[in-house]
């Protein structure tokens, strides 16, 4: 089934009763529901097209390394999408130029804007983050100085079922004093692989292990002030589990219709970045896959 411009989404997703699972090492699994016929994710159900120019230069979009799910658990609709979206990223790198760049930036004309720092002190060392004070020569010649956080990058997970809905983690954030909606994610440790980080963190806050685990693209958190870069996968052939979260880590799961989340996303109704520009990815590659 392929949604279109027809209407928006019936209703807003529930936050109550059976809409969310804490997701504790005692509860249960959750579990996707027998799959139907709706694919992995379809754009939007009221948005205007918003196609983004792909046409030149390397994709972001890269496949991880390949994994081998297991016999009989991914959907026919699920690896005809995955099929599809291969062999769009591979006729995109085929005609790309061999000195392309997947990160854009010191473009021509770039060579002016660049600040040389001169030294920096570290004025905080915290459990996750540093901060350092920087000074730095301007291109005019003048000085100045720059707050820069250091993070050491982390990696988060769209997470996909059968029905075409998404995974998320509902948890309290000391810094909003609220809380947020977010994909899976979690902070790299010292040395590890940005695909292993994914894998482990999608089994440690929701249960699930992927079949499928694809890198998509990287994320630069706030790049005013961080150094922090959020690398995105798409997880598919989900596996359920039993979760296993940080100790101090406490965080509900629920199930959400991807088209309907979308339409929240658009409306203001998130405000977690990375969970912003992941329900984006899915509605441009939807509308690719299914233009």
């Amino acid at each position: 089934m392929v949604l279109g411009d027809e209407g928006l989404g019936q209703g807003e997703v529930g936050f109550g009763g059976d809409g969310i699972r804490a997701q504790r090492p005692s509860d249960q699994p959750l579990s996707p529901d027998p799959i139907d016929e709706q694919p992995p994710f379809a754009p939007s159900h009221r948005a205007t097209p918003r196609q983004a120019d792909l046409s030149t230069g390397v994709s972001l979009f890269e496949p991880s390394r390949p994994q081998t799910p297991s016999p009989g658990t991914e959907t026919a609709e699920i690896r005809r999408i995955v099929q599809e979206y291969d062999a769009i990223m591979a006729a995109r790198h085929a005609t790309s130029s061999a000195g392309d760049s997947v990160v854009c930036g010191d473009a021509d004309g770039d060579a002016d804007l660049k600040e040389t720092i001169l030294g920096s002190d570290r004025v905080f060392s915290g459990q996750l983050i540093k901060v350092d004070h920087v000074d730095v020569s301007l291109p005019n010649g003048r000085t100045s100085s720059r707050e820069v956080i250091r993070h050491p990058g982390a990696t988060a997970i769209i997470a996909l079922d059968g029905k075409g809905r998404i995974l998320l983690v509902r948890q309290y954030r000391v810094a909003l004093e609220r809380v947020t909606r977010e994909i899976p994610a979690g902070k790299l440790d010292l040395g590890e692989d940005c695909e292993a980080c994914a894998r482990r963190e999608l089994s440690e806050e929701t249960g699930y292990t992927a079949g499928t685990m694809r890198y998509l693209i990287p994320i630069s958190s706030a790049v005013g002030y961080s150094d922090e870069i959020v690398h995105l996968f798409m997880a598919t052939d989900l596996i359920p589990g039993e979760a296993h979260p940080d100790d101090g880590e406490f965080i509900n799961v629920e199930w959400v219709d991807l088209g309907e989340f979308i339409d929240e996303v658009l409306d203001g109704k998130v405000e977690d970045s990375k969970t912003i520009i992941a329900a984006l990815v899915c509605d441009v590659i939807a509308r690719r896959l299914h233009r």
